[in-house]
């Protein structure tokens, strides 16, 4: 007997392996197999008494005694891997614990192929739309309720920060059901509750809980829906909400996203009636957002002489301010002052940014710190200064502006301070209560400037959580109040979103349009720059829309330096030709991965 073994390789290829025909092997069992003189992990797919390859090697050890991947199972990887360019065995693999990716013999029944009847008429897509989360939830509980009569709920949200915050709200109405699945959990911790999970339960977890659903999933809820924490930054690329979508379809079951707003795509399959919106707000939108214009000020300059007379206001009136910056650290460059030389990490070719002691270098990105020169290495003759604003610099200089008040850099129990200082990490939390007191949004312009066509959409999200959240008036600071996401920033949310597809439209962006990044990494700078510059010009020959190569910031990370192309696709085949230009890449050794919106 044979049986036809994946492995979690980019190709997706089967291969042959030969067993007695009194073992117990079933399509969807782990096995141990030599691959290449090493032993590996695969997964059986079918099982057959013929093949046709010469000198099969045997399976070395079934490793469990039932199935633990479906055919479903199966299905729904076959159908990620025709949006995605990677292979199914890809997202096959991602669908089993890290603890049964060694040689875990275990014993028991961990999947079930017959659907049991009950729940599929619920089927449908929602978006349920309200600026508190506990209203949403209320929402959520009664489907929630009818889905466990015959099945089990999957419930993703964008960051472990939510987890237990979620987890308290759902254990209080269904005690004994909850199970949750992240990366902080030990490899034997993640096994248990997943094995334990199997069946009328609900699961919490983040993105890649989806890859865990339960064999009896009715449910699938989506917190947070337009957080880009939802992206898979790392291989395979995916959009969970995009996937918790296609597994919806495939099991015929409902499909609620939730949050303050929808994201672009979901509005406009709301417009076309793809997506059912229920509004849970008791308001419209937030009406205390004021934008000022500070081009009169210096342009580069960030604590501007309108953000100092909006802040004295609102401290002699005796109310609280909450300010978002979002750049962390003290000073953003570190260089010297005769011959400009920065300092930059070894591995990431990110600028360093300084302690607030001024005493080291730190890498945003990687970490890596070294103490901070009196000389410049590089010319031996000028200081080295630190040059630019981080949150920790805007402490000290709000410090000698109001000494007499406290200021400190937010945190969840800081509501006793009368100056905070936030990061977008300040919506890493679930706020049933408001901020009593006035916001401030200071780089809302360096938002809005990066290199992304979601910029816009991020910022109008970011300043209508704050706007949510603060009780006083939302002080947005810009030098560019003719931008229209200012013009439509006090409308209804509707115009915005409206307009924000026209222009999408026009210049055809996501959603009418397939746009692809594609990352390639090399060691070697000089060879990955001739493979990014030829692999545009192999895409241009095709007539296709690209732009690149451009370096990624930081252009090194991790030792690996970093080119990218964008590609736009009007026909829906663009998965196809990145799937077909990787596999050219990898035979060039040069690493690639690409994300498709």
């Amino acid at each position: 007997m044979f049986a036809k073994v994946i492995l979690p390789l980019a190709v997706g290829k089967e291969f042959d392996y030969s067993f007695d025909a009194g073992s117990n092997v079933l399509a969807g069992m782990r096995v141990a197999v030599n691959f290449r003189g090493y032993r590996r992990v695969g997964i059986v797919i079918a099982v057959t008494d013929k093949s046709a390859v010469k000198n099969i090697k045997p399976i070395l050890e079934i490793l469990d005694d039932e199935p633990i991947i479906s055919s479903e199972k199966f299905e729904f990887a076959r159908q990620l891997a025709s949006i995605y360019p990677y292979s199914h065995a890809e997202f096959l693999f991602r669908m089993v614990p890290k603890y049964l990716k060694s040689f875990k013999k275990v014993k028991g029944r961990y999947t079930n192929d017959i659907t049991s009847p009950g729940a599929l008429s619920c089927a449908g897509r929602y978006f349920y739309k309200s600026d508190r989360f506990s209203v949403r939830y209320a929402a959520w509980n009664d489907k929630i309720k009818t889905a466990l009569l015959s099945g089990s709920v999957l419930i993703c949200l964008p960051q472990e920060s939510f987890i237990d915050e979620v987890r308290s709200f759902v254990e209080t109405d269904f005690p004994g059901k909850v199970h949750v699945l992240h990366s902080a959990l030990s490899d034997k911790e993640f096994f248990h509750q997943w094995a334990n999970s199997r069946s009328n339960s609900i699961i919490i977890g983040l993105r890649s809980a989806i890859f865990y659903y339960q064999h009896d999933l009715r449910l699938i809820i989506v917190e947070d829906e337009p957080n880009r924490h939802y992206l898979q930054e790392e291989k395979p690329y995916y959009n969970l909400p995009d996937i918790a979508g296609a597994l919806a379809q495939l099991k015929n079951i409902q499909y609620i996203m939730s949050g303050m707003y929808p994201s672009i795509k979901t509005y406009n399959d709301i417009k076309e009636k793809r997506v059912i919106l229920k509004d849970l707000s008791n308001v419209g939108n937030p009406d205390n957002i004021r934008v000022l214009d500070t081009s009169i000020d210096n342009k580069s300059r960030i604590i501007t002489a309108a953000f100092k007379e909006q802040l004295a206001k609102t401290i002699n009136n005796k109310k609280k301010a909450i300010i978002l910056f979002n750049r962390t650290g003290y000073n953003k460059v570190i260089a010297c002052s005769v011959c400009g030389e920065k300092l930059n990490c070894p591995r990431c070719s990110s600028g360093l940014s300084i302690t607030s002691d001024l005493t080291e270098g730190v890498c945003p990105y990687c970490g890596y710190k070294q103490p901070v020169p009196q000389v410049c290495p590089k010319c031996k003759e000028g200081s080295i200064k630190s040059y630019g604003l981080g949150i920790n610099k805007v402490i000290s200089i709000l410090h000698k502006l109001f000494s007499d008040i406290t200021v400190g850099e937010w945190r969840a129990t800081a509501y006793n301070t009368d100056i905070c200082l936030a990061t977008s990490k300040l919506f890493s939390d679930i706020y049933e209560d408001k901020f009593d007191g006035d916001g401030f949004y200071l780089d809302v312009d360096r938002e809005l400037s990066r290199i992304d066509y979601d910029a816009t959409f991020l910022t109008y999200i970011m300043i209508m959580k704050l706007a949510f959240f603060v009780s006083g008036t939302l002080n947005v600071f810009t030098t560019n109040d003719d931008h229209y996401l200012f013009k439509e920033i006090n409308n209804d949310w509707h115009d915005f979103y409206d307009y924000e597809l026209s222009l999408r439209e026009k210049f055809k962006l996501p959603p009418y349009s397939g746009v692809a990044k594609v990352i390639v990494r090399s060691k070697e700078k000089n060879k990955l720059f001739k493979a990014a510059d030829d692999l545009y010009n192999r895409l241009k020959k095709q007539n296709i829309d690209v732009y690149g190569p451009m370096q990624e910031s930081p252009f090194m990370l991790r030792g690996n330096y970093r080119y990218s192309l964008v590609v736009k696709s009007y026909d829906g085949g663009i998965r196809d030709v990145i799937e077909f230009e990787m596999a050219y890449m990898r035979k060039l050794k040069v690493k690639v991965a690409a994300v498709i919106q």
